[in-house]
């Protein structure tokens, strides 16, 4: 008998590998007692998880950085925080019962002193899960300056429902609720579901305890605790939850302020003061060094959209006033190289760590055009420099750089550790100080790539796994500018990666729509360039964050005209730039969320262009989709303008919204759609129900157009479980190499 055949790789997956582990996916780091420690995210496409990995490693001064220490923290650990000076370290454990899936894990919080475990709790009984990261929202995890204390945010845990037919023991009685089992819970939609209840919690590493923060007012939810300067307050950011919740992830609009509870009160049910009355929003406080002073992200005034203009604040904590260091910049210069300050859009918020030692200046990153950018603000006078490396550390001018910490290296020297990367360059680490009026740049030795999967016994390693920077040689980028043709003004950017041979060209508008492309390292692009030998463009319509208020502001109740005008737009100045007749031919385009809407829609209006689309969550049919997302504001002020919406009551549409939605809606041009279409849907996405992306399927199908959809039941709006978000690109690049015929 012959021996069976022999495992084999699909020839695509090892170009999808050594995207994914070129990637340097660096959470915010700390640099304290003159060591620098990081923390990588890496995706294991064999568990299906992503690993973290920490790199540890001196940095006696701002020009001299040691050998790195790496080391995996373990999977129950799911959080951990240094303390300021490096001495201790917090981990949040998530434990596992013998009882199997159906028991909850439990909480456990450890401090460790060295090699020393000093503290060890179990939060059973006092709290849920620890809400650590959630997307600069509701998280929040913060050691005191003195060391002796840990605030944080968790679920609380609820009192025990059950069925009226329960049978019940007396204490069991009198600890649960009747009839209560299946009430409804709300809760802050994509991402934050679970529970309806989270609440302030202290630890005290002497007392060896957790105690629950008192006096938070009942219609607002407690997210970003930081600890005063003396350890006696606690500065938090305060989410309004009337009349409802709406989604909270991606959405830094919603109604919040700034509150100071102190940590041992007098009166535990007193609520607590409010330090920014005059701000609609107000959010990612940050205390300074010495403590008389808090530098936070907000607005005077309310805004519709879900990320908007953003002023960089300062608060006095003795006398309470706050000062606007940089302002809101409605309209910035416009030039050939691209445009002026466009003021602050740092949707994530501020770094965990951004003074420096004298309290004089803040570091941050922002949105600057396509560009992600990193500014020094000087605190007494508002003045902002951006930080520009030195030729010698050969980065590209448009190469994004983003704030990881900002702290002192063993000479006590202010450095600010950054993290860049170019959309054809993973990028790395360097270290930024401040020297006789320059910038001085230091690179820290390259973290390496990793490539987490294995291959079939016996088989020859691939030659993309083996060195996965080969990925990406040959491949240019550069960034495309013009100012539209159609009424508004304001200027258009495109990022436009291009192979050797481009056989064709991949349109990708972003999602937000109030976001940005930017000028990084993306490896599910990289992927596509590779795996399909097509130009990629991005393109960041009007509407995008950072090209100023007025610009953003263009397009709620435009949505479905203007976007698609600037997507085509950008289009035919890539197809002049690439100057081939194949590319002009030859063109898909690939969306998610309001991308996959974008390009919903410009294969309806435009279905002699597009030759292949990929659709990922995509808006498609906005009246039926409003009643059941958990941003049915979105569906408002996008569609009919920014005064749409009136986020004070909850009012169903009428059917003169619903017609205004059709209106703007990709179904109401179904049956102009010839284009080939790929759909991907992730079954607990909670922003873009997976119902609008079945309707559109079964009626293109309906309509004889060529249709395929994935469904990924344990997925939410990302669609980005390891597995999963390797699949659904992995389809993607073989449905536009099949469609675009390649």
């Amino acid at each position: 008998e012959g021996s069976p055949p022999r495992a084999r790789l699909h020839p695509l997956v090892p170009y999808y590998a050594a995207a994914a582990g070129l990637s340097r996916d660096l959470g915010h780091g700390s640099l304290a007692g003159g060591r620098l420690a990081l923390q990588r995210s890496v995706r294991d496409l064999d568990e299906d998880r992503r690993r973290v990995f920490t790199y540890s490693m001196p940095l006696p001064d701002a020009a001299t950085v040691g050998p790195a220490h790496v080391a995996e923290v373990p999977q129950e650990v799911v959080a951990t925080l240094p303390s300021p000076s490096g001495r201790r370290d917090l981990r949040v454990l998530s434990l596992s019962p013998q009882g199997g899936a159906a028991t909850k894990p439990t909480t456990c919080l450890e401090v460790w002193e060295g090699p020393n475990l000093i503290v060890r709790i179990s939060a059973k009984g006092i709290h849920g899960k620890v809400v650590h990261s959630t997307a600069g929202s509701l998280g929040g995890l913060e050691w005191s300056p003195d060391e002796s204390k840990v605030v944080f945010i968790a679920q609380t845990v609820p009192s025990e429902a059950t069925v009226f037919f329960h049978t019940r023991s007396a204490e069991e009685q009198s600890e649960s609720v009747l009839g209560g089992k299946y009430e409804y819970c709300s809760d802050w939609g994509e991402k934050l579901g679970g529970s309806d209840q989270h609440a302030l919690f202290v630890l005290d590493v002497a007392a060896r305890s957790i105690t629950a923060v008192g006096g938070v007012a009942e219609d607002v939810t407690p997210a970003q605790p930081v600890f005063t300067a003396d350890s006696l307050g606690i500065v938090y950011v305060a989410y309004s939850h009337v009349p409802r919740k709406l989604g909270l992830v991606y959405c830094i609009q919603r109604p919040c302020s700034l509150r100071l509870a102190p940590v041992s009160p007098q009166n535990p049910e007193e609520e607590h003061e409010v330090l920014t009355p005059d701000c609609a929003v107000a959010f990612s406080p940050r205390v300074s060094p010495e403590g008389s002073e808090v530098a936070f992200l907000g607005s005077d005034s309310s805004f519709a959209t879900h990320v908007g203009a953003l002023q960089l604040k300062v608060l006095n904590l003795k006398d309470r006033r706050a000062r606007t260091l940089v302002d809101v910049v409605d309209e910035p210069q416009v030039h050939s190289s691209g445009i002026g300050f466009p003021g602050i859009w740092a949707p994530g918020g501020l770094p965990p760590s951004c003074w420096e030692s004298t309290g004089q200046h803040l570091w941050l990153s922002s949105q600057w055009g396509s560009k992600p950018s990193v500014l020094r603000v000087g605190v007494q006078d508002g003045s902002l420099s951006t930080v520009s490396p030195s030729e010698d550390a050969k980065l590209p001018a448009d190469a994004a750089l983003r704030v990881l910490c900002v702290g002192q290296s063993g000479d006590k020297s202010d450095c600010c550790v950054i993290h860049y990367s170019t959309p054809v360059h993973p990028g790395g680490v360097g270290v930024c100080s401040w020297n006789d009026g320059a910038f001085q740049w230091q690179a820290i030795p390259d973290l390496g790539n990793m490539v987490v999967m294995s291959t079939p016994a016996g088989e020859p390693t691939p030659p993309e796994l083996g060195k996965p920077e080969q990925l990406l040689e040959g491949i240019t980028w550069e960034v495309l500018r013009k100012q539209p043709s159609t009424a508004g003004g304001g200027i258009i950017e495109g990022i436009l990666l291009s192979p050797p041979r481009s056989g064709g060209l991949i349109v990708v508008p972003h999602g937000g729509p109030h976001s940005a492309t930017p000028t990084s390292y993306i490896p599910s692009y990289a992927f596509l360039a590779k795996a399909t030998g097509c130009s990629i463009l991005h393109v960041n319509y009007r509407g995008s964050i950072g090209f100023g208020k007025t610009s953003l502001n263009l397009l709620p109740g435009n949505i479905g005209r203007l976007d698609v005008d600037d997507v085509v737009e950008m289009t035919h100045l890539a197809q002049q730039k690439l100057n081939g007749p194949s590319t002009t031919s030859k063109i898909g385009v690939v969306g998610g969320s309001h991308g996959g809407f974008l390009a919903g829609h410009l294969i309806g209006q435009y279905p002699q262009m597009f030759n292949a689309a990929a659709l990922r969550n995509p808006v498609t049919n906005i009246p039926t989709m409003t009643g059941v997302t958990d941003i049915p504001d979105w569906c408002h002020v996008e569609s009919r303008g920014l005064s749409a919406y009136d986020f004070n009551s909850y009012t169903p549409s009428d059917p003169s919204a619903l017609a205004d939605m059709h209106a703007r809606s990709p179904v109401r041009y179904l049956d102009d759609i010839q284009t080939p279409t790929l759909l991907a849907l992730g079954e607990k996405d909670r922003r873009v129900p997976p119902s609008q992306g079945i309707e559109f399927f079964h009626a293109l199908r309906a309509r004889g157009v060529p249709s395929k959809l994935l469904l990924y039941p344990e997925d939410t709006h990302a669609i980005d479980r390891p597995a999963s978000e390797a699949d659904h690109w992995m389809n993607i690049a073989s449905w536009l190499t099949e469609h675009l015929e390649l």
